[in-house]
């Protein structure tokens, strides 16, 4: 089995089971949007001389709340290719090492052992990560879920799980938002300067917008 191979079957076996679901397909991810709120998955392989480790990974979230954070980082023409919200994102990796998940990957050799990790990984999508991720389509739970609860990893996602925390303080009026703009500033302090330049694009644009101009820019066509 080649790699491409690979890579052709389990896009066509992804599509076979989330089409029929109601699934769109974006670049790489399939996902579904119910009220501005998506749901999506994408499973990637490595090429490890015949041996192709595989796993996915899924991402939840409001699509309106990347459009305010794109427009307050001065990239709102690329918003319009952004079909996918982005504010919790879960690794195959990051749930087997809390317990949640069997294993860290697949290291597939052949088609049936791809049918079988398909299988898998698209029923716990399914059964397990769509239904407790229900609860926040309701951006209060969001955002508390970033913002009180404040599980971050030092990974290359932290900035930006940052810039979206206070975007959504923003939106709920959260009193707490002048403290959580220091502490996110002093969570990037020994980061590169444009991880920081880029947080301060998005404090200067919420500073400069009240909660009801960012409801519009959110709730305007694109």
């Amino acid at each position: 089995m080649k790699a491409a191979e690979l890579k052709k079957y389990l896009h066509e076996a992804v599509k076979a089971k989330l089409n029929l679901l109601g699934f769109k397909k974006h670049d790489s991810w399939y996902y579904k949007n119910i009220n501005n709120y998506t749901y999506a998955i994408i499973i990637s392989s490595l090429n490890y001389d015949n041996s192709f480790p595989t796993s996915f990974a899924a991402t939840f979230g409001f699509v309106s709340i990347d459009k305010i954070l794109y427009k307050s980082t001065g990239r709102e023409k690329e918003f319009t290719n952004c079909k996918i919200g982005g504010q919790l994102f879960i690794t195959q990796a990051e749930l087997f090492e809390n317990n949640k998940y069997p294993c860290k990957d697949y290291d597939i050799y052949t088609f049936e052992q791809a049918y079988d990790a398909i299988n898998q990984m698209l029923d716990y999508f399914l059964t397990e990560l769509m239904p407790n991720m229900n609860e926040f389509a309701n951006i209060l739970k969001l955002e508390e879920q970033i913002n009180a609860k404040q599980q971050f990893t030092n990974d290359r996602f932290l900035a930006t799980k940052l810039k979206y925390g206070l975007i959504l303080a923003k939106l709920v009026n959260n009193p707490k938002y002048e403290t959580l703009k220091n502490r996110y500033r002093e969570i990037l302090k020994e980061w590169p300067d444009w991880d920081k330049q880029e947080l301060e694009k998005v404090i200067m644009f919420l500073d400069s917008h009240s909660q009801a101009a960012l409801k519009l820019i959110a709730e305007s066509p694109i």
